[in-house]
């Protein structure tokens, strides 16, 4: 290939990822929901974040919402969320809205898709569904867009993961990612392990690079609990509230059929063919690491009933399925586009559903429905 040939094939890729994400992006307000910066213009911050926005470095944890009693650990969880509280502040500071940072992390969500869909399909077709799929996905991830105030940081936090996802081959990038996802929220560092899981199946990964990137996850992890006690200890923050994981288990198992629902909605469909592929071509180890990875990502929200934020931290289980449909498919079809079509439209779809169990989310509006709200003054 001549220079000419590889800047023409550059370009053309940057082309075809642009319009893969403003298809995304309008099928996000279409089908699924407006960003919170669009429909919460004139929002008001919890104590919280509002002390967060003035003083990224403040101790919160004597600051809860008043007639709230799940969010009792509100500000004491929030303390340690440091680089969330620096983008807030950033914003804040630029007189910008206080959810433009968790928006361009939905941005980055989304491109996600895109990027590590088609680097592992080599199929920008199939990297499109997958982005079209966490389109879907935005809408019921609280992070974003549920109960009209969503938390202006863990858009932050989804969207440094999607980051570390895209730079998984990248080594010193991925690590730079991994730290700082881990200080945007905790829950982080359960996408991180399902992005480690997800290196396992990778069939352009041998053993040495599986085993390069479970140390520098372990590497990552131990430097940021150092650090985190070391800047907790010269601060002098207060220990984090947990109290609220695991406070009733038979109540968590109540909810399983909703969390198993919210974390991947049309993504089972990816799932399913993909551990089916799997056992048919006798790869029991691929299809056990894809189900020990869906009971992780569902107990990961069970443990804080926080469902419809922890679930937010849960995708990379569907770039493990679609590794493994890779690896085992004989070719694009008949598997991998089907089963990523079928998954990307039946979560664009049933986006806001009010999901399985009847507990009654609000969701941001479609832009059609937000349209028709301003048309009769609503």
């Amino acid at each position: 290939m001549t220079d000419t040939d590889s800047e023409t094939s550059f370009a053309g890729g940057v082309t075809d990822l642009f319009k893969s994400l403003a298809i995304c992006l309008v099928a996000s307000c279409l089908f699924s929901c407006l960003p919170a910066i669009y429909w919460n213009r004139d929002v008001q911050l919890p104590p919280a974040y509002e002390l967060k926005s003035h003083s990224p470095l403040a101790d919160t944890a004597t600051l809860t919402i008043p007639n709230h009693p799940g969010e009792r650990s509100h500000g004491a969880k929030l303390t340690p969320r440091l680089l969330s509280a620096i983008a807030l502040y950033g914003a804040t500071s630029l007189s910008l809205h206080p959810y433009l940072p968790a928006t361009l992390g939905g941005v980055a969500f989304l491109a996600c898709g895109i990027i590590v869909g088609t680097r592992l399909t080599r199929d920008r077709h199939a990297g499109l569904w997958m982005g079209l799929l966490l389109a879907g996905l935005y809408a019921s991830n609280a992070c974003f867009a549920i109960n009209h105030g969503p938390k202006p940081f863990d858009g932050i936090a989804i969207g440094l993961v999607a980051i570390a996802m895209m730079l998984v081959d990248r080594p010193v990038g991925f690590a730079i990612a991994a730290y700082l996802a881990c200080w945007t929220d905790e829950r982080a560092i359960v996408s991180l392990v399902l992005i480690g899981a997800m290196c396992l199946v990778r069939q352009d990964y041998g053993a040495a690079m599986r085993k390069s990137r479970w140390i520098m996850l372990a590497g990552v992890l131990l430097i940021y609990a150092l650090t985190r006690l070391a800047l907790s200890r010269a601060l002098g923050w207060t220990a984090s509230d947990t109290s609220m994981l695991g406070v009733s288990p038979i109540a968590a198992l109540s909810y399983a059929q909703m969390a198993g629902w919210t974390a991947f909605e049309g993504g089972w469909a990816l799932c399913i063919v993909a551990a089916a592929l799997a056992m048919r071509r006798g790869a029991k180890g691929d299809a056990n690491v894809l189900a020990a990875s869906v009971v992780i990502a569902i107990t990961s929200c069970l443990v804080v009933l926080d469902i419809s934020r922890a679930s937010a931290f849960t995708f990379p289980v569907l770039f493990i399925a679609l590794a493994i449909l890779v690896k085992h498919a004989q070719s694009l079809r008949p598997f991998i586009r089907p089963a990523l079509m079928a998954a990307a439209i039946v979560t664009l779809v049933s986006s806001n559903v009010e999901i399985i169990s009847g507990i009654a989310y609000t969701p941001l509006p479609t832009l059609p429905i937000a349209l028709l709200m301003q048309w009769f003054g609503g």
